[in-house]
């Protein structure tokens, strides 16, 4: 709808919303987001092991993306054993005596609360854009 509104041309709103939609498909968690990371944390294998700050940030970079949202909420819900979506760092006598019993749906929506949070937030933010652009063009016409 946004795409639709911005450009003249339905050829053209089309491109740049299949052109998006592939970046944040199959380019942004595969090349984007390590590199980004890389330049703004360091890179990711320090001498003590794994870079913390690396993997923190790219993980928050990978949630600009709809779709890493969209398989975290999923894999939660329909994964009731998940505990965690980020990085867990446990030692091992707390990892033997933990109890791998599934979570209630209650506990699993307040783990995908940031991640439905921030898909609403993002539908409503590009809706209210696009009907913005939508009102000024009619205005004018």
């Amino acid at each position: 709808m946004l795409f639709s509104v911005l450009f003249l041309a339905p050829a053209t709103a089309a491109l740049a919303a299949l052109g998006l939609w592939l970046l944040f498909a199959l380019f942004w968690t595969v090349m984007v987001t390590p590199l980004l990371a890389t330049l703004i944390a360091g890179p990711s294998e320090g001498i003590l092991g794994p870079n913390i700050a690396y993997v923190t940030t790219e993980q928050m970079l990978q949630r600009i993306s709809p779709n890493t949202l969209y398989s975290d909420t999923a894999i939660a819900l329909l994964n009731p054993t998940t505990r965690a979506l980020g990085p867990v760092f446990v030692s091992l006598r707390e990892l033997q005596t933990m109890v791998n019993a599934p979570l209630p749906v209650t506990q699993s929506f307040i783990l995908i609360w940031p991640q439905l949070t921030g898909l609403i937030a993002a539908t409503i933010v590009i809706f209210v854009i696009a009907y913005v652009v939508f009102q000024r063009q009619e205005i004018r016409a």
